[in-house]
């Protein structure tokens, strides 16, 4: 699912899971969901992204296509669930007025194990403060919405809901995220859908303007 990349960079955060991506906090309501509802924001999820290869491929106008963070969580929990890097479950996502906002459950020794740092003393420090299971979260900022490249800054990561100082974000990110996605740095750029003239980020809503 090609289309769906920069769509996952723009909802997951890229702090290495696809998806990027925090606990759930006060400030995000958690919605109660059942089979049916999941199945539906799956199905409606899936017609937006054929709406979007659709536009790619013929002229504007188009009409705008807004992405529900429940269709994507639906999706992660489905068939998007093999595409995450071992060592990550139960990734969500919402977002409120640009801003975007993740949440995964990581297995760090997995992580490790499936992606080691080519550094020898990079990968002992990273492993002596990253290892077991833990709930990690990232914020990120929309700095620049319009295209042909969105710009986002990683603003915050959590670590079972304690913000982790701002170098070791440095850190993991050049550890975890920098040797698979070698664009990507704490503030990074998203190329946008053809055609697409801007995202608009609202509350657990991606809008992308045509």
């Amino acid at each position: 699912m090609k289309q769906f990349g920069p769509i996952a960079f723009m909802l997951l955060l890229p702090f290495g899971f696809h998806g990027l991506q925090v606990a759930q906090g006060s400030a995000t309501a958690e919605q109660t969901s059942t089979p049916a509802t999941e199945a539906a924001a799956l199905a409606a999820f899936r017609a937006q992204l054929a709406t979007i290869r659709h536009n790619e491929v013929t002229p504007p106008p188009h009409s705008p296509v807004v992405l529900q963070s429940s269709g994507v969580d639906a999706w992660l929990a489905g068939p998007g669930q093999k595409k995450l890097p071992a060592g990550v479950s139960q990734v969500r996502l919402w977002s409120g007025p640009g801003m975007i906002h993740g949440s995964a459950l990581v297995d760090f020794d997995q992580v490790h194990k499936a992606h080691p740092n080519s550094n020898p003393l990079v990968e002992a420090m990273l492993e002596s403060l990253f290892t077991g299971v833990h709930q990690v979260g990232a914020t990120a900022r929309v700095d620049s919405p319009s295209a042909p490249k969105a710009q986002l800054t990683i603003t915050q990561v959590t670590l079972d809901g304690q913000a982790i100082p701002s170098g070791l974000i440095d850190a993991a990110i050049a550890a975890f995220v920098t040797p698979h996605h070698p664009d990507i740095r704490r503030t990074f750029q998203v190329s946008l859908p053809r055609h697409v003239r801007q995202v608009e980020v609202r509350h657990n809503q991606v809008v992308l303007q045509y």
